[in-house]
């Protein structure tokens, strides 16, 4: 019986095993690499003028002559939500390796991940 006033400690989850500290590190790496993809479109995508707004003016290619397949409201929506995307899959990389080395915070890398997931996909898709 609990005495009045007195507080108990609150029950701590278990920390992850061995295998799951290992495939955080593996995901961390996949997570970096699609990071790095991501921002790399990103300024490929930012930097690409419209191919409708080039019309006969060719001094708006870009150096290897490519212009945005889409209108520049579909790149505008593609950067809106791939550049937050990116971030998000940085942050869920940062959080695979704290998963790694702490063995919590599961629940805060699958958010991550989702969220991150969602936006590139939307950015991807609507590009």
């Amino acid at each position: 019986m609990e005495a009045h006033g007195t507080r108990t400690a609150p029950a701590t989850a278990p920390k992850a095993g061995v295998g799951l500290r290992i495939g955080a590190v593996l995901l961390a790496l996949v997570l970096a690499f699609i990071t790095a993809v991501a921002v790399v479109v990103m300024i490929d995508i930012g930097e690409l003028t419209p191919c409708a707004d080039i019309g006969s003016d060719l001094s708006l290619l870009n150096d290897e002559g490519e212009c945005f397949d889409g209108s520049s409201t579909s790149k505008t929506i593609s950067l809106v939500l791939g550049w937050p995307g990116a971030i998000m899959a940085g942050i869920a990389t940062l959080l695979a390796l704290a998963f790694a080395v702490r063995g919590r915070g599961g629940r805060q890398l699958g958010i991550a991940i989702g969220v991150g997931a969602v936006l590139l996909g939307l950015s991807l898709i609507i590009g």
